[in-house]
């Protein structure tokens, strides 16, 4: 259990995998805190064409919407021992897999947050879902996103955090990723 009885909970995975649906569904059964994906503020802003370096920079204002978001539960919390969740919608491994998938490397300073890890709990989304247009959106065939799915696999096997992966439609994704948060924090 965290120190600060402020549980942090990243979904994952690839694009068009039920990441910001789940991310959703699960604030509304848990409360607490919401943390968007910036990636998506980001392009949708300036445009789809970006760099490595615009991944650093989206990577920047992640963190910082991660520290707000739980600097904001925190205070809620302050004279209280409730225990409180603060659902992530990506994480910095999404960032680490796109750099090194797009540009062959990924830079240091995502690598050394990924390294100090402040996530509590990895809800991997399978790509088992169908694949939805969007124009954000870079890989819809079935083997681009399986291929991408096995980085995640093997970036979150290669960390210490527990991780669950999540599969199933609709209602059932859903009950299986409560179901896991339920088993590891209550």
């Amino acid at each position: 259990m965290p120190i600060d009885n402020i549980i942090r909970v990243s979904v994952t995975g690839p694009e068009s995998s039920g990441k910001t649906t789940l991310a959703n569904d699960l604030h509304e059964i848990f409360g607490s805190g919401l943390v968007e994906e910036y990636a998506r503020i980001h392009l949708n802003h300036n445009g789809k064409a970006y760099s490595q370096k615009d991944l650093l920079e989206i990577a920047k204002r992640q963190i910082a919407m991660e520290r707000e978001a739980v600097e904001s539960v925190r205070k809620k919390n302050i004279d209280s021992n409730k225990i409180s969740f603060v659902f992530f919608d990506t994480d910095l491994y999404v960032l680490k897999i796109w750099s090194e998938l797009a540009f062959g490397s990924c830079e240091s300073f995502i690598l050394d947050h990924l390294a100090q890890d402040s996530y509590d709990l990895h809800l991997l989304c399978k790509p088992d879902i169908a694949w939805e247009f969007d124009e954000l959106r870079e890989h819809p065939e079935p083997h681009q996103r399986e291929f991408i799915y096995h980085h995640y696999l093997d970036a979150l096997q290669q960390q210490p955090k527990p991780w669950f992966e999540i599969t199933g439609q609709g209602p059932e994704r859903l009950a299986l990723a409560e179901k896991k948060i339920r088993s590891v924090f209550q």
